[in-house]
């Protein structure tokens, strides 16, 4: 998502080059409804922006439930802007430059990002498995005492 037609450009030819199928959105609008009618691995959003800014796309992704890997994009010494895009949720921020090299930095941030997201599902996955190897535990424990205690009952009986 970003208003500025030639950073847009930068962008699209930097991020298409490095192997990502781009979709570009001109505003928070009308990357909203991008965002809500396909699935986006990632989303890369400008700060500055008419109608929603960045930070607002962000709480409306985040209203919506879980959000997607996102990167957020400010202007030199928006660094605050920046933080709070990641309290909000956002997985990482790229500061842009008079020089425009911040475009050149996108797909490693986009790939750290995404690897962020990768490394937080397979640790929800291992959880998940943990629980259940754990209550397959509790229950064979469950069934082993009450074997016990009917072995028992039979060797007093027998006694």
């Amino acid at each position: 998502m970003e208003d500025d037609p030639g950073a847009a450009g930068l962008m699209l030819k930097r991020l298409t080059t490095a192997g990502y199928e781009v979709e570009l959105a001109h505003d928070g609008q009308e990357g909203l409804a991008m965002h809500a009618a396909g699935f986006h691995d990632v989303l890369v959003v400008d700060h500055e922006m008419p109608g929603y800014d960045g930070l607002e796309v962000i709480r409306t992704l985040a209203s919506r439930g879980p959000l997607p890997p996102l990167v957020m994009v400010t202007g030199t010494g928006d660094e605050e802007i920046a933080v709070e895009a990641m309290r909000q949720g956002a997985g990482d921020y790229v500061v842009k430059d008079l020089e425009a090299r911040y475009v050149d930095l996108l797909p490693a941030v986009i790939e750290q990002v995404l690897k962020q997201r990768r490394l937080a599902e397979e640790k929800q996955q291992a959880q998940l498995q943990r629980d259940a190897a754990l209550e397959d535990l509790q229950q064979a424990h469950g069934e082993l005492t009450v074997l016990y205690t009917q072995l028992r009952e039979a060797r007093d009986q027998l006694s």
